[in-house]
């Protein structure tokens, strides 16, 4: 409910209610922007978190960890 609190009052009550009407009753998922979740990951891990922590609380594999720190960590 929050949420929608927040997204009403970010694009006004005229577009929340399209919004609405057309995905009435579907799930809509809006992902984390991919950079600052980069970012979080690196600053976790030089943080001292291990790469399997990492990778669940990223919900990535250990591979997708380790490709995402060796382009960022350096």
């Amino acid at each position: 409910q929050i949420a929608l609190l927040a997204l009403k009052n970010k694009v006004g009550n005229d577009t929340f209610t399209e919004l609405m009407n057309f995905f009435r009753g579907e799930t809509i998922y809006f992902g984390d922007d991919p950079e600052e979740r980069r970012q979080n990951i690196k600053q976790d891990f030089i943080h001292g978190m291990p790469i399997s922590e990492l990778a669940r609380k990223y919900k990535k594999s250990e591979d997708a960890i380790y490709r995402i720190l060796e382009r960022n960590v350096n």
